[in-house]
């Protein structure tokens, strides 16, 4: 991950004397045609119950997954100053950020603290903005050259978190009946209803699959169109730049239809009921296909995604097929984003990197998918960096060399990582045996020393009997090389410290012990000539 870490000093673009809070933003960060080469100037404040000494600025220009942070954003650590009669209101922290100079469109995250005050923000070359944050009073102001472009897409979000609201929330279950049968659940739930405020629909449990169906109705019923995000839309038409609002409206139908089709797939199971409700409404769902806008509208690629996903599951057309459908810089991103999400699921990742780097034409997306491609493929070099044992002593990765090494990354509280670990790898120990070839590297991306230390002397994500390594917290390179942002995540490299398989691992751990005998019964290679 790109990091920078600056600290934060009087910011010289700032003035003084505004009568809403201490500090505004500058004039535009430059003069010049549109677009223009240019930073983007932040102003930002927080008036927090507790006080943020550190926020993290991230920075890209182009968007793939959100999940899989590809392409890596420019991450920037500022240490926030306390405000004073010398800068900044002497109640909140703040700092100022400078973006780095781009020329196109590009996306701005601010996280502080617990909390994520701005996510996936379209900024343009220029923009200057000043941001105050008020938690204690429950208040966000935008000031500033171009604080109606950041206060819109503000805007825009709150109205879709109301437009949400109409709809009950939920809790899924594997077994309805099951579920109320536990405990006093039944009694809570009827209590919960009983005292549920009117102007908010009461908790919904519901299972999986076709018990699903009434709630998943409920959601494709809501009529798009009474969107307040409209009313948002038209209160900044004429006023705001014509191509931003055109990329607003799709950001608000990304949301409006995304929200729908995720709700659908949430609980999507291979039933009658399903693919009636598939071909009824979700596949009439408007969709667009060539506006050159899309690549500005990261809510609507996630949308156009989930669409063409399904469309291959239930209509059995091949998914390069349904990408090809669209114009050639929205197939390239369809590509690249289903490329970075699902490769460690799919049975045959080399081929379908070998098809997307044929296909795609659009250099930012060929050069993501080729750098995940070449540090993954089969046969690789594991990336040469360090980790710290259970001694403190730095492990570096090169000691893996000379057996078969299963990798485990995993981080405390994480429940898909205790049951990997009791369920699948304990038992695959158990399959493999004394094979003096084969070590175990258990590797913790935890953000505290002593929570790992304690997780391992517990047992439950990992065992004292493996190797037991830490990344110090999830900035760590490894992570950022090879893409781990879910976890568990498994990779298996041989006893050249190459590597042999990095995702679709089989479920039966007797079969991966299989797997892992192969490997130890292949001959050494030779290092003489």
């Amino acid at each position: 991950m790109k990091k920078t870490t600056f600290t934060c000093f009087l910011a010289l673009l700032c003035l003084f004397g505004s009568e809403i809070y201490g500090q505004v933003a500058s004039p535009p960060a430059t003069a010049g045609p549109e677009n223009a080469p240019a930073p983007v100037v932040v102003y930002f404040e927080v008036n927090s119950p507790v006080p943020i000494d550190t926020f993290t600025v991230s920075f890209n220009t182009h968007y793939l997954d959100g999940f899989a942070r590809l392409p890596e954003p420019e991450n920037t650590e500022i240490a926030s100053r306390r405000g004073s009669v010398y800068g900044g209101n002497a109640s909140m922290e703040y700092f100022t950020y400078y973006s780095p100079v781009f020329s196109d469109i590009g996306y701005l995250t601010i996280k502080g603290g617990r909390g994520t005050f701005m996510e996936r923000v379209q900024i343009s070359p220029g923009d200057s903005v000043a941001i105050s944050v008020d938690l204690k009073n429950g208040s966000t102001i935008f000031s500033g050259p171009d604080a109606m472009k950041f206060r819109c897409q503000h805007e825009l979000r709150l109205a879709h978190r109301a437009f949400m609201e109409q709809v009950p929330p939920v809790m899924y279950t594997g077994d309805t009946a099951v579920h109320f049968n536990e405990g006093n659940n039944r009694e809570e739930y009827k209590e919960a209803l009983a005292n549920a405020p009117s102007m908010q629909p009461p908790m919904q449990v519901v299972s999986y699959g076709d018990g699903s169906i009434p709630y998943i109705r409920s959601v494709l019923d809501l009529e798009i169109k009474d969107h307040p995000g409209y009313q948002v839309l038209r209160a900044y038409s004429g006023i705001l730049d014509r191509g931003f609002m055109a990329s607003m409206e799709k950001e608000l139908e990304g949301m409006a239809y995304g929200e729908m089709v995720q709700t659908f797939m949430r609980s999507f199971r291979h039933t009658d009921a399903f693919r009636e409700l598939y071909n009824e409404i979700i596949s009439s769902l408007p969709l667009d296909r060539e506006g050159d806008v899309l690549r500005h509208s990261p809510h609507y690629l996630d949308y156009l995604f989930d669409r063409c996903t399904l469309r291959a599951i239930l209509e059995g057309v091949p998914i390069y097929e349904v990408y090809g459908e669209y114009s050639p810089m929205v197939r390239d991103q369809l590509i690249g984003k289903y490329l970075v999400k699902f490769y460690r699921q799919l049975p045959s990742p080399e081929e379908k990197f070998t098809q997307g780097l044929a296909t795609v034409k659009t250099p930012w997306v060929l050069e993501t998918i080729s750098g995940l491609y070449q540090a993954q493929k089969v046969g690789a070099p594991f990336l040469e960096t360090e980790f710290t044992g259970t001694d403190g002593k730095t492990v570096p990765s090169s000691t893996f060399k000379g057996k078969v090494v299963l990798l485990d990354f995993w981080f405390t509280g994480c429940s898909a990582s205790s049951k990997m670990h009791h369920n699948y790898l304990q038992p695959t120990i158990e399959a493999i045996g004394d094979a003096g070839e084969f070590e175990l590297v258990s590797i913790s991306r935890d953000r505290d020393k002593a929570k790992w230390l304690d997780s391992i002397r517990e047992g439950k994500y990992t065992s004292e009997a493996y190797t037991n390594l830490w990344t110090g917290g999830p900035e760590h390179k490894v992570l950022d090389y090879y893409n781990i942002h879910a976890f568990p995540t498994l990779m298996l490299l041989d006893r050249e410290g190459k590597i042999r398989k990095v995702g679709n691992f089989p479920d039966d751990p007797e079969e991966l012990a299989g797997l892992i005998q192969e490997l130890i019964e292949e001959p050494h290679q030779s290092t003489t000539p």
